[in-house]
């Protein structure tokens, strides 16, 4: 990734002022220095207070994939709470992203963090007042008006964890700036982390191998046992342990960072030389010896993964914070951040008690963090800042979060998506912000899927691939074949071929309905996600003769694997009639346009009313004198006007029902609410 021929490096910094313009000359050299490949660094100058412009300026970096720059969305990296380039180098899923809508990746460096230092090292109270999350969101807004300028395009917000809460509330407060965001691992719910997060800690360690956290217990219980000399032989420290607070803290910290890091594949970001599954690695080491010095083992596959330290320094290996969950190592730059932050707006409550936990008991609520934040900082923590932020995210729009099911932030997490633009995406086999990373040949099938999804849902909302029914409606033209589909008619569904722009098959289908083949079943829903059991589908369904309709009756949610799916589902169904697509839709639309239009761009209040209901699924002799011998329309202003005339096709099934109006599928309110969840995937090209 080089920058295109006969580009030239120029300062790309809004010069405020005089000592700004010299600052970017200084900083103009520094764009061939990066040590991302394929990005270049610049420079913006932006404001120390967004409040008061005559506070003066600092020199925010950010990372630009110019040669990829398509004309197409921007992609926006929320820089968190460290170096932007660390970010850059792990979030190798931007570029993927890159690739499939055409954008371009900015990675733009949170305030007070990396090389975007206002005041340098220096911390005083007077300026960390500034480190705020208002501060860094005005940063972003400045620099995405920037970005923009020159050209108008969307922009899609990306983050993880802490920069995950930055692109959801970067959605939330600047709509008109961002126009989707994806969220991942972000722990939104700050009053559900505290008596979740080292609960599942433990209960990913078990998953990982039965039996683990009885024995982190036992060696937890030997250490605090120990003398000071026995642990300094056992865990190779330095010298002999003078706290053992620290130490337990310390020890505490390893599982903590091996269960966010806990890949299928080796990596650094979490800590040079981790193995894959550094969490079921550490895990196995507790099953050799005695207890402590089996949790010695278990603590140093983490601190000492290269095999290279030859003892522990527990002062420079643990810096202890007001965020419990860890802030780096003592000499992190970083650590002195985030411990502002963690102090004032982003307050966890993060105990352990031995019970539904594997750690040592350690009280840590408002009192203990209000003690240490204003003995070090001099801050108070706002420990409901959250609440005005969440309301306002859970009042947006188009936003994806995601969260692995491994990741023990998760219980902060999104779990539910809440609209149809408001998506939850659960990661089976993930850990946190697993789903940034590239991708890799030992990837868990559940994040494929989850990044597949993602892409899905941000091609439609950018109309970047366009739904089949949505592109027909604004072309106003036939595709070059629409065909209903003869061979299994009972399907209920309808098969387009060759309507996306890069030739690939197209399926538009009701949600509630399902194929027998799998070619049908989109690749990117998990099969855990299936609203219905398919074997029960099957076998519920009535024969249909050429004058009625199957009446299904499902009273039951259950979800499906997909492999049950190919298996079980008949292999020949019965062919005895052909089903028109505006007539079936018709037939079973109830005109509010409500229920899952908004994936296929078809807003009730752009579409005409609907059509005359009709209760028989076989096309009228008007419609079959439209069809071929093969099934497809023969003329363009027909098939058009049909499907303008019924696109308001999906109906509201609990309203259906309630009115005795639909033989359909009759679904509990826990399969309704998972077809809800389902329409941002319906109509979508594979």
């Amino acid at each position: 990734m080089r920058r295109p021929k006969g580009s030239r490096s120029r300062s790309l910094s809004l010069k405020t002022k005089s000592t700004g313009m010299l600052v970017d000359r200084v900083l103009q050299a520094s764009w061939l220095l990066s040590a991302v490949v394929g990005l270049e660094t610049r420079w913006l100058q932006q404001p120390i207070d967004h409040n008061s412009p005559a506070s003066g300026t600092f020199s925010q970096r950010y990372l630009v994939d110019a040669k990829a720059d398509n004309g197409g969305p921007l992609l926006f990296f929320c820089g968190n709470e460290g170096d932007v380039e660390v970010f850059a180098n792990f979030s190798k899923f931007l570029d993927e992203a890159a690739a499939a809508l055409q954008g371009e990746v900015v990675f733009a460096e949170h305030r007070f963090y990396g090389q975007s230092l206002p005041f340098g090292l220096d911390f005083s109270l007077d300026h960390i007042r500034f480190l705020t999350v208002e501060q860094a969101l005005a940063d972003y807004a400045r620099l995405i008006t920037f970005l923009t300028a020159s050209r108008q395009r969307k922009v899609v917000a990306f983050g993880g964890s802490y920069g995950g809460m930055l692109s959801s509330w970067m959605r939330a407060k600047y709509p008109s700036l961002v126009f989707a965001a994806v969220s991942s691992s972000a722990p939104l719910h700050f009053d559900r982390v505290g008596g979740s997060f080292f609960k599942l800690v433990t209960d990913a360690a078990e998953e990982m191998d039965s039996g683990c956290a009885d024995r982190v217990r036992m060696g937890f219980a030997a250490l605090e046992a120990a003398s000071a000399s026995s642990l300094q032989r056992a865990f190779g420290l330095c010298s002999p342990p003078l706290d053992l607070n620290e130490l337990v803290l310390w020890a505490r910290n390893a599982f903590v960072t091996v269960a966010m890091g806990n890949y299928p594949y080796a990596g650094d970001l979490f800590g040079k030389g981790l193995q894959a599954w550094p969490l079921r690695a550490a895990c196995r080491e507790l099953r050799h010896g005695k207890p402590l010095k089996s949790l010695a083992a278990a603590v140093g596959s983490y601190y000492n993964a290269t095999g290279k330290v030859r003892c522990h320094n527990i002062s420079r290996e643990y810096r202890d914070c007001a965020d419990q969950t860890g802030c780096g190592t003592a000499d992190a730059a970083w650590g002195r951040s985030w411990d502002i932050e963690a102090c004032r707006q982003i307050v966890y409550f993060t105990s352990t008690n031995n019970v539904t936990d594997m750690f040592p008991p350690r009280a840590w609520g408002l009192e203990e963090l209000s003690q240490y934040c204003s003995g070090v900082w001099q801050i108070q923590p706002l420990s409901n800042w959250f609440l005005p932020w969440l309301s306002s995210v859970n009042s947006s729009s188009r936003i994806i979060f995601t969260n692995g099911l491994l990741d023990p932030w998760r219980g902060g997490g999104v779990m539910q998506s809440l609209s149809s633009t408001l998506v939850s995406l659960q990661i089976p086999g993930g850990a946190h912000i697993y789903d940034l990373a590239g991708d890799h040949v030992d990837d868990v099938p559940g994040v494929r899927a989850a990044r597949q999804r993602v892409l899905t849902m941000l091609r439609l909302w950018l109309g970047v691939q366009r739904s089949v029914f949505g592109a027909a409606l604004r072309a106003m033209v036939p595709p070059k074949t629409f065909e209903v589909s003869r061979s299994r008619s009972r399907k209920w569904d309808l098969e387009v071929k060759s309507i996306s722009r890069d030739g690939q098959d197209c399926v538009g289908a009701c949600h509630w309905v399902f194929k027998s083949t799998s070619r049908s079943i989109p690749t990117d829903l998990e099969s855990r996600s299936m609203p219905l059991d398919p074997v029960e589908l099957w076998s519920k369904t009535r024969s249909a003769d050429a004058h009625s309709r199957p009446s299904w009756s499902v009273p039951s949610a259950r979800p499906c694997a997909l492999e049950q799916w190919r298996e079980k589902a008949p292999a020949k169904l019965e062919s005895k009639q052909l089903l028109a697509g505006p007539s079936f839709w018709q037939s079973h639309g109830n005109g509010q346009g409500r229920y899952g239009c908004s994936a296929g761009h078809l807003a009730a209040s752009t579409a005409p009313a609907a059509p005359h209901r009709h209760h028989s699924s076989r096309p009228s002799t008007e419609q079959a004198s439209r069809l071929d011998r093969r099934g497809r329309w023969r003329d363009g202003a027909s098939y058009t006007s049909s499907l303008r005339a019924s696109s308001l096709f999906i109906g509201t099934l609990e309203e259906e029902q309630i009115r005795g109006r639909h033989s359909g599928p009759k679904f509990s309110p826990t399969a309704a609410k998972k077809l809800r969840d389902l329409t941002t995937v319906i109509l979508t090209s594979r």
